[in-house]
């Protein structure tokens, strides 16, 4: 799993590869969840380079949600792949967590 963070003003992208599940969400929230600062409005996860997400990351999806409603910031997802829309969809993440179809959608004003 590889993760690639950018920040632009109150803005943080997180770009996600490979899989996210129990193998990998320990390092995946470790990397992540720092980058939820206290004065982010918007963090967005592209997830077009994931092609497996299983319950363990969802779960770190859910914390940032959570972290970021606590502030007053905004979770969004981009880009899923098929593999990992019908996760959200079937454990019925997509009512939780908004999702948008393109990045520039998710970085939109």
């Amino acid at each position: 799993m590889q993760v690639e963070i950018t920040e632009a003003g109150l803005t943080v992208l997180i770009r996600a590869r490979g899989r996210i599940d129990s193998n990998t969400s320990p390092e995946f929230e470790n990397r992540i969840l720092p980058s939820v600062r206290q004065d982010a409005e918007r963090v967005v996860l592209c997830l077009r380079g994931v092609e497996y997400v299983s319950s363990a990351g969802l779960r770190v999806f859910l914390m940032m949600a959570k972290r970021l409603r606590a502030t007053g910031g905004r979770f969004v997802v981009c880009e899923m792949t098929e593999a990992v829309h019908h996760v959200f969809r079937i454990s019925g993440f997509l009512k939780i967590i908004p999702v948008v179809r393109t990045e520039e959608e998710a970085l939109a004003p």
